[in-house]
């Protein structure tokens, strides 16, 4: 209350830029701590060594797509990041979302092959709770990691809101229900995260129900929604042009003579340029990526469906394993 709430205040989310620089110094020394007292843990509180090689677990796969699917969602945050930038434009907007995807794969892939190097299977949903709290070094990596969380509850506190605000009541800002949404989301998160200490339950229900479904089944449901749509506009009454570099600079007239490709033209093969397709140009199957779009709706239901059912089935059952003992 005394630091997530008063960032989660601030109606625009560039403000939280240095909180989020703070939260991302916090994420390097974390991962930096695990990878150099990993290896230096003595050997009763590591596993099997012979694990260490061991790629995937079958029965664990669906749970992992889902915990892993939590950790790139940025879905619901690209519309704030957008409007956040100084002149925002898609050229600008693909750099930040490749180099922080970037980023954030390396530090996934940093996390976790340290993590499972060190304790193979006695490996726990929060890394940080195998190590003794005797560690100097770990208890400040444990600091940085609430740290980290006090600074990114504010980020989806934001996109909450907006979209209570924009879905209820128009977009229209009133500094009272600004008060009492903004309240009732980080008390109610609080509330919440107080009746467990099991990081892994919370990540593979949040990670199951709302990641797989932001990752991969509405991007597939939208995409699938336009095409469905782009297919009834009668093509043959719209001219496409691409202009040249001195017809961009002019302003282009509105009217159905001009009219170009990039807003009509779906749906699209992958890497296809909507500029150069002519009109009524036919795809063959497996060009087109709406087989792709289908088999993707599918998979985020699947992983949907069995991870948050599995996570609610061995939390309520006390499954060895599944649940981390609060002491």
């Amino acid at each position: 209350m005394a630091i997530s709430y008063p960032l989660s205040l601030y109606r625009n989310i560039e403000k939280l830029s240095k909180a989020s620089a703070v939260a991302l110094l916090s994420m390097v020394f974390i991962i930096v701590a695990v990878i150099v007292r990993g290896p230096a843990m003595p050997s009763i509180l590591k596993g099997d060594p012979s694990l260490r090689f061991s790629v995937v677990h079958p029965s664990n796969l669906i749970r992992s797509v889902a915990v892993i699917s939590f950790a790139f969602v940025c879905h619901h945050n690209s519309l704030l990041i957008y409007g956040s930038l100084k002149e925002p434009s898609m050229d600008k907007f693909r750099m930040v979302t490749h180099y922080s995807t970037f980023i954030s794969a390396i530090a996934a892939i940093a996390m976790s092959i340290a993590g499972y190097w060190s304790f193979e299977d006695k490996t726990l949903s929060n890394i940080l709770n195998n190590f003794p709290r005797t560690d100097t070094v770990v208890n400040v990596a444990r600091f940085c990691f609430g740290l980290n969380m006090f600074t990114t509850l504010p980020l989806e506190c934001f996109v909450c809101r907006e979209v209570l605000e924009t879905y209820f009541f128009r977009g229209e800002y009133d500094h009272r229900r600004h008060l009492i949404l903004t309240t009732s989301l980080v008390t109610s998160a609080m509330l919440i995260s107080l009746l467990t200490c099991d990081l892994g339950i919370v990540l593979e229900i949040t990670g199951g129900l709302s990641a797989t479904a932001l990752a991969f089944f509405f991007p597939s449901v939208c995409y699938l929604k336009l095409s469905h749509d782009a297919k009834q506009i009668d093509r043959s009454a719209l001219y496409f042009a691409v202009p040249s570099q001195e017809e961009e600079q002019d302003t282009v007239e509105e009217g159905p003579e001009r009219v170009m490709a990039e807003n009509i033209a779906l749906p699209l093969r992958p890497g296809a340029n909507a500029a150069m397709r002519q009109p009524q140009q036919a795809f063959k199957w497996w060009e087109s990526t709406k087989l792709l779009s289908v088999a993707c709706a599918f998979f985020g239901a699947l992983v949907l469906v069995v991870s948050v059912g599995t996570a609610i089935s061995d939390a309520w059952s006390g499954r060895a394993g599944a649940v981390h003992q609060c002491n």
